[in-house]
């Protein structure tokens, strides 16, 4: 039997993330969209509403993508962040580069699931009454009557697009998204090697349940693994 070695399940961990964020410009949008809560979300995309999901989010007016232009913008901004990664970690420890990428990408992976539920729900709840308001705008009793159906209306069009919105500067933000992949890249590698819970969020487990010992053994696992990131970030990706 052929049993790889930890090096070499380090550089297949660090080549497939490179490799995805390499391949993401030549994707279409819902595969991008898709590639991306599968890798950075805790539950890898596999609740039965994502697919819901990715096609109300793209029919919304104002969230297209253009893959070619997002993955290029991805990239190198990856290419930067990836090879300042294991100073910072040196540097300032990995809890606070852990922080410091969680502040820069606005927030967590675990938030995905919920940002999603919101959008959908925001999509149900307008699609639910927009034809009887509708209705009411045109044929209300009063003009008072036909001004209050119009105004919910809007209120209901305008909640879909802020959840929206909340998604897209979260998740399609080349700034943001790059951040966020680097957190979810060492979470899962940290899983992955049992040094922290399965689907234990690393800031929760670092300030909560974290002893000095582990998180020593934690930290050289992550410089181990940004050095195949690095190695691969620099033959694979497009820098600024």
């Amino acid at each position: 039997m052929n049993m790889k070695t930890l090096e070499q399940k380090r550089a297949d961990f660090a080549f497939g993330v490179v490799e995805m964020i390499a391949t993401l410009k030549n994707m279409e949008r819902e595969k991008l969209l898709r590639t991306l809560v599968e890798f950075i979300s805790p539950d890898s995309g596999s609740s039965s509403n994502y697919n819901e999901f990715y096609k109300e989010f793209l029919a919304v007016k104002g969230q297209d993508i253009d893959p070619e232009k997002f993955g290029k913008e991805l990239e190198e901004k990856m290419s930067s962040y990836i090879s300042k990664a294991p100073v910072l970690v040196l540097t300032n420890g990995l809890g606070q580069t852990m922080a410091f990428f969680a502040s820069k990408a606005e927030e967590r992976p675990f938030k995905i699931p919920r940002l999603a539920n919101d959008f959908l729900n925001a999509k149900k709840e307008h699609e639910s009454v927009k034809d009887e308001l509708k209705w009411i705008m045109e044929h209300g009793k009063s003009e008072e009557e036909k001004k209050k159906a119009e105004k919910e209306l809007e209120q209901l069009k305008k909640k879909v697009m802020n959840s929206a919105n909340r998604v897209k500067s979260f998740l399609l933000n080349p700034s943001t998204t790059a951040y966020l992949i680097l957190y979810a890249s060492i979470q899962k590698w940290l899983w992955k090697r049992d040094i922290i819970p399965e689907n234990k969020d690393f800031l929760e487990w670092f300030t909560k349940d974290a002893d000095s010992l582990v998180l020593i053994q934690a930290t050289r696992e992550v410089l181990e693994l940004l050095k195949w990131m690095v190695r691969f970030a620099d033959a694979m990706l497009e820098g600024e």
